[in-house]
């Protein structure tokens, strides 16, 4: 099975609150405009659907979530919610399905389960082939979790399973741990299948005060897929509160806007945000699988 092509693109923001349009159609590449003209992925046009999930006070840490199979820049429900809600935590996701994946409300991202939240901009290569070696790591708990088709859930299925069986106690360290543990275990699957597919793992991760996102590839494979970092102290495109200073840090697959610094990850790279926005940048260091397969 050759390798997908599949793309997506993804935004994810932690700070004061601003309205999803902040990163949506607000700067002049958000990720309407990257849904129908992308600079840096595989695919041009993300045209699959889209989602949006963000935390509010009195939800209690749960996160709210709109999607639709509707192409981004086509959804006049969009443009509505995006302009009207505001949160200090966003993650936004525009879907090129892929290959025998289907186009439906269920498999557009962002995913939610109690209060995390998750993304993924790449493709598990030959999932199908490795779902059922894949689904034996899987909890009860986690398989009925699942309620779509793609790779996309099945990782966030299994990264919930990692927090809850994590022993470490601090919140940070302990989103990082199960996005490690996600990453190995995928590891593993993909040699006792033999699977000589390369898989594109960008993924992010969230609590609702802090994140965890990761550029890297398993298996040989060019590149990962883009990522890029901007922090700074005001918030952007918020013109309720356009002066207020205060630490801001957005994730994304492409830069929102041409005018501001971007910070390119480096393969291999995990980024965490800490509750205070202070970001740590380090490398992935998954415990890679033993590789004594004959």
């Amino acid at each position: 099975m050759g390798v997908q092509t599949t793309m997506c693109r993804f935004a994810l923001y932690l700070g004061p609150p601003i309205r999803l349009a902040a990163l949506f159609d607000r700067p002049e590449h958000g990720l309407v405009r990257q849904a129908q003209h992308s600079y840096e992925g595989k695919e041009e046009v993300n045209p699959d659907g889209w989602g949006v999930a963000w935390y509010v006070p009195h939800l209690v840490g749960v996160p709210a979530l709109y999607k639709d199979v509707t192409p981004a820049w086509q959804c006049d429900a969009l443009l509505a919610l995006a302009h009207d809600m505001r949160s200090r935590c966003i993650l936004a996701h525009v879907r090129a399905a892929s290959p025998g994946l289907g186009v439906s409300q269920l498999n557009c991202h962002p995913f939610t389960w109690g209060g995390l939240t998750f993304m993924h901009n790449g493709a598990v290569e030959d999932f199908e082939r490795l779902k059922p070696a894949f689904w034996a790591h899987l909890s009860p708990r986690a398989r009925k979790q699942i309620k779509g088709s793609t790779d996309s859930e099945h990782l966030f299925a299994l990264f919930t399973d990692r927090y809850l069986d994590s022993t470490v106690r601090a919140p940070l360290e302990r989103l990082t741990d199960a996005m490690r543990r996600t990453l190995a275990d995928l590891d593993m699957v993909r040699h006792w299948c033999r699977s000589r597919e390369p898989s594109f793992l960008n993924l992010a991760a969230s609590d609702g005060r802090r994140a965890v996102v990761t550029r890297t590839t398993l298996g040989d494979a060019d590149t990962p897929r883009s990522l890029y970092l901007r922090t700074g102290l005001r918030t952007a495109h918020d013109p309720d509160d356009p002066e207020r200073i205060a630490p801001f840090v957005v994730v994304a697959s492409e830069p929102l806007e041409i005018e501001h610094p971007w910070r390119p990850i480096q393969p291999g790279h995990l980024v965490s945000v800490e509750a205070g926005r202070r970001v740590r940048i380090e490398t992935v260091r998954h415990i890679q699988a033993k590789r004594t397969v004959a």
